[in-house]
């Protein structure tokens, strides 16, 4: 009698949670159904668009949280730099027209609130970043950086805006979107082609 009871008992139960699963299955294959019903927008590939700068054109804008290696900043020539790890690089790559030079008081970035950030060094092709002041003669068809450090712009490619400081000009401010490398360091290459 036992044995007939517990029989009848486990088929009960069983039965119970075939029907308590069953449930459960559905909601997850409508679930599934509704979720590739719904369209998501695809995020567009990051492409820069070059843009002349009375130095030359811009040929990239990249943005790193990753240290990058440049001349000791005298604390006393740039006091209010941004610090520790609300921090990040952010380099404008340029091709130099002919005939022109470059230095790191030639250019600055502003944000949206209009806070500007100086650009503290450049580098020439091969080379490291330094704070010369001015690089008088430029090779043709290379690339070359100047330095800016900027606040940390977490997610995303954020826009800046270059201006040119050097005397008087009628140059407008540019916008530039940057390539937010998420913590990689820059990869400079020498020749990196502006098509």
């Amino acid at each position: 009698m036992k044995k007939i009871f517990l029989m009848i008992f486990c088929v009960y139960m069983c039965s119970g949670i075939v029907s308590y699963a069953a449930p459960s299955a559905k909601k997850a294959a409508k679930s599934a159904k509704t979720k590739a019903k719904i369209k998501t927008k695809a995020i567009p590939a990051y492409k820069f668009v070059k843009r002349k700068l009375p130095s030359g054109t811009a040929v990239a804008a990249e943005i790193t949280t990753a240290e990058t290696k440049a001349v000791k900043l005298d604390k006393f020539t740039w006091p209010n730099l941004v610090k520790g790890r609300k921090r990040a690089y952010a380099v404008v790559t340029m091709k130099i027209a002919p005939g022109r030079s470059i230095g790191i008081y030639d250019y600055i970035l502003r944000d949206k609130a209009g806070k500007e950030y100086p650009c503290v060094a450049f580098r020439a092709p091969g080379g490291q970043f330094t704070d010369a002041w001015q690089l008088l003669k430029s090779e043709p068809n290379r690339n070359y950086q100047l330095l800016f450090i900027v606040p940390n712009p977490g997610k995303g490619n954020p826009v800046l805006t270059v201006e040119y400081k050097l005397g008087k000009n009628d140059w407008k401010p540019v916008k530039l979107t940057f390539l937010n490398l998420n913590g990689k360091p820059f990869n400079f290459l020498e020749n990196k082609s502006a098509k």
